[in-house]
């Protein structure tokens, strides 16, 4: 009897570590196929990403630029005025009225006529919502902005700041919060220094260069201490 019992503990024993065995394999498994399946996500999801910044760009280069080209041929052809402001930051009526002077509006004014009287303006407005939609894409992570700044980076911010007037009219506020094209003004900041701290580190290499070429003109007596010593 007593035999019989060590042998049935013995046997629940074995079976309890075989299951305890087989419990950790399983667990390793499906922690596994978790890990898989996430890289999977990932991958899954940049792909997307990078086809839907593919999408936004063939949609930035084949719809928006000819139609603001088209726009901007009519102004030319007018001989009416452009204006690219620096340091921007609230994209706002108040800060639009701090930057322009009344001999400025009275050049300006032609424009705003000639834009709003031929309809150009509306589709101007067009233009500037499907910026939006794009900006919204790129800032919420839907599609890969660092892709897009490398193709589009200079251009995007280029034509923020040439109509950045209509911008700071369109926009309203309501108890204090900007309606209208938050997402244009938040990627033009971000791609606007990112623009100029690549310009900064270009100048940088530039001088260090010619300091470098004019160095070897010198005669081999002559040190020149180097940048920053």
């Amino acid at each position: 009897m007593f035999s019989f019992a060590t042998s049935t503990d013995a046997t629940i024993t074995t079976f309890a570590n075989i299951a305890q065995i087989v419990i950790a394999i399983f667990s390793a498994f499906i922690f596994w196929q978790i890990l898989i399946a996430k890289k999977d996500t990932r991958l899954r999801s940049k792909r997307e990403a990078g086809l839907l910044t593919f999408q936004l760009l063939l949609k930035y280069s084949d719809q928006i630029l000819p139609q603001l080209g088209q726009i901007e041929s009519k102004l030319k052809s007018e001989s009416l005025a452009e204006w690219k402001p620096q340091n921007l930051t609230h994209f706002s009526k108040q800060e639009l009225d701090k930057m322009i002077d009344r001999e400025f509006v009275s050049d300006l004014l032609p424009s705003l006529n000639y834009l709003n009287n031929t309809g150009a303006f509306a589709k101007l407005a067009q233009v500037i919502n499907s910026m939006e939609a794009i900006a919204n894409c790129f800032l919420n992570g839907i599609a890969d902005e660092s892709i897009a700044f490398s193709s589009i980076g200079s251009t995007f911010c280029d034509i923020v700041e040439r109509y950045y007037f209509v911008l700071c009219v369109s926009r309203d506020k309501t108890q204090g919060v900007f309606k209208y094209y938050n997402n244009i003004v938040a990627l033009y900041k971000m791609w606007h220094d990112r623009l100029q701290n690549k310009e900064g580190w270009n100048q940088i290499e530039i001088l260090q260069h010619e300091i470098e070429t004019k160095k070897t003109k010198l005669p081999p007596d002559i040190n020149v201490p180097p940048i920053g010593a």
